[in-house]
């Protein structure tokens, strides 16, 4: 069954093309009657998020529950770095599990490579980011 219902976790310093870019594609699949199925949901780890140029954007919940989607999208930006340090953060991505869909861009994927989140999973990462790549095997 392809992905129905889409998740997408924005976060604080955010980079907001990471997440606009795939939101955007991503809500026309039904909004323009390709599968007027697919559903999304905006889920911010705070009431109010502002990305690394100030912009504001309210998400649809914070840190709601994940058990009812079929896909995860994690934005990338400069919050990441912080993200990784949130304990709460961390320990919400990791109730995914690894049986659905994970999707990331850019820096997004370090919230990913923390421990037992991809480490533990069947999943392959890729990544195009080697100095993020780096930066992560360093700290992990």
């Amino acid at each position: 069954m392809p992905p129905k219902r889409i998740a997408f976790l924005v976060f604080p310093r955010l980079t907001m093309l990471d997440f606009i870019g795939a939101y955007d594609a991503l809500r026309r699949v039904a909004a323009m009657s390709i599968d007027p199925e697919v559903t999304h949901r905006i889920i911010g780890t705070d009431a109010e998020i502002v990305d690394e140029s100030g912009l504001k954007l309210t998400p649809d919940s914070v840190y709601e529950d994940l058990s009812k989607f079929d896909l995860l999208y994690v934005a990338g930006g400069l919050g990441t770095v912080t993200l990784m340090d949130n304990r709460r953060a961390i320990d919400y991505l990791k109730t995914w599990g690894d049986e659905r869909p994970l999707a990331s861009v850019c820096s997004g994927a370090l919230l990913l490579a923390a421990p037992a989140i991809l480490k533990t999973s069947a999943r392959r990462p890729t990544t195009r980011r080697w100095s993020s790549c780096v930066r992560s095997a360093a700290r992990w």
